[in-house]
């Protein structure tokens, strides 16, 4: 099930890496991140209509992020049921009776964000080229979009008047910072949301996008100039979005920096289910531990039906870093039965 605007869609048929040894070391000694992949025809909608709107896209945490000509979309998913099919092993090395679970059917949900007031002919400035490059082979480009690069950075120059963004990663999370030129007003810098069931302000100050599929979080924002902090919040009109600064000196270059991050899910099964702990570890995997009196259990693989003697039983579940299930089981009732996925 679709819901909300247009599905944009991505995906990889071919992958290249350069046979170039400077890059197969780059690639080789890389670790996971954020980065910018141009769009050269391989992006649509769930019609294969191409998008040539969509300027780069991303994933970060859990978002699947397009960077557009006119603003940004955020696209979060949910799998709703899964299904068994063989493992995904070659003929003849399949064990009888295994199977796995993939998605089935899935809800998709995209909220986008309009820049207001900005200036049409800004100007595209690269960062730095990750290693390889992609080749797509899809309905919305069946000649192939080719050499498809990523970077670790875009900057938007002079989107607004005397005002950059720049879109990058850091630690892991997704950021974008307005940098603002001396004596420009800052207060022309301003965004419209659309696709929000709710927009409000959290009690440590961030901006909080609530989604069916969960809530997208924009940090409190942090403005400086060199190692000098600037008083900074965020200021909600409706649906429009723009800055609230303290007092700081116009005659030196302004930074605003905020950070999208965070994804939400949803976990349970046929009846009354609490999670009451959680945890993360250095890798980002989340755990979630609570009590169940559900019949039927949320399990990865081979779950029966919950055996109960009249209360509820406790629970485990791990997700990654992206929000996907990678296990989950119960202890209780009249069995016990673990459930982890096979790696």
């Amino acid at each position: 099930m679709i819901k909300n605007l247009l599905l944009l869609s991505c995906f990889l048929t071919a992958s290249i890496l350069e046979a170039n040894t400077n890059e197969l070391d780059k690639f080789n000694s890389a670790k996971s991140t954020i980065s910018f992949t141009e769009n050269k025809g391989q992006i649509s909608d769930q019609n294969y209509n191409p998008r040539p709107d969509v300027l780069f896209s991303g994933e970060a945490n859990g978002l699947t992020f397009h960077i557009r000509n006119n603003g940004v979309s955020y696209q979060t998913s949910r799998v709703d049921s899964w299904k068994q099919q063989d493992e995904n092993l070659p003929e003849g090395m399949r064990e009888e009776g295994k199977t796995d679970s993939v998605p089935d059917q899935m809800t998709i949900y995209r909220t986008d964000i309009n820049w207001l007031g900005f200036n049409r002919d800004y100007t595209i400035e690269n960062g730095e080229s990750t290693a390889g490059f992609n080749n797509y082979y899809l309905p919305s480009c069946p000649d192939g979009a080719m050499n498809v690069k990523s970077y670790t950075d875009v900057t938007f120059k002079n989107l607004y008047t005397g005002v950059d963004v720049k879109w990058y990663e850091k630690n892991g999370e997704l950021e974008y910072d307005f940098i603002v030129a001396p004596n420009t007003d800052y207060t022309k810098i301003s965004w419209e949301i659309k696709g929000a069931d709710r927009i409000s302000i959290g009690e440590n100050g961030q901006l909080i996008i609530e989604t069916p599929l969960g809530n997208i979080e924009e940090q409190a924002p942090i403005a400086f100039q060199g190692e000098t902090i600037v008083e900074a919040a965020w200021k909600i009109d409706g649906n429009k979005i723009s800055f609230q600064l303290g007092s700081y000196n116009e005659n030196e270059v302004l930074i605003i920096d905020p950070v999208v991050r965070l994804w939400g899910t949803y976990y349970g099964g046929t009846g009354t289910d609490a999670g009451q702990s959680s945890a993360t570890d250095a890798s980002g995997n989340v755990y979630l531990a609570g009590t169940t009196q559900s019949t039927y259990w949320n399990c990865h693989n081979r779950c029966s039906p919950r055996l109960t003697w009249g209360g509820a039983d406790a629970f485990l579940v791990k997700f990654n870093s992206s929000g996907v299930r990678q296990w989950g089981t119960y202890y209780g009732g009249q069995v016990l039965i673990m459930d982890f996925l096979r790696y």
